[in-house]
């Protein structure tokens, strides 16, 4: 099973923005302890990684190629 491309794509962007948000929102929170957004952020591109190296994503490189 998999997304196809232009899915695939706004999946990314969604997720993308979404963690964003998340780090933002709760490192105010941290009080100083960047360490833990940064790993935070890190789990989540191995996650994003990990969906796109399984097969079930399939971005490509969003407007750089053509379908």
């Amino acid at each position: 099973m998999h997304l196809n491309r232009p899915l695939s794509q706004v999946f990314v962007i969604l997720y993308l923005g979404g963690t964003f948000a998340l780090r933002f929102v709760y490192e105010s929170q941290l009080t100083g302890q960047y360490w833990v957004s940064l790993i935070t952020g890190g789990l989540c591109l191995l996650l994003l990684w990990a969906l796109i190296k399984s097969g079930f994503l399939r971005p490509g490189w969003f407007w750089f190629e053509k379908d």
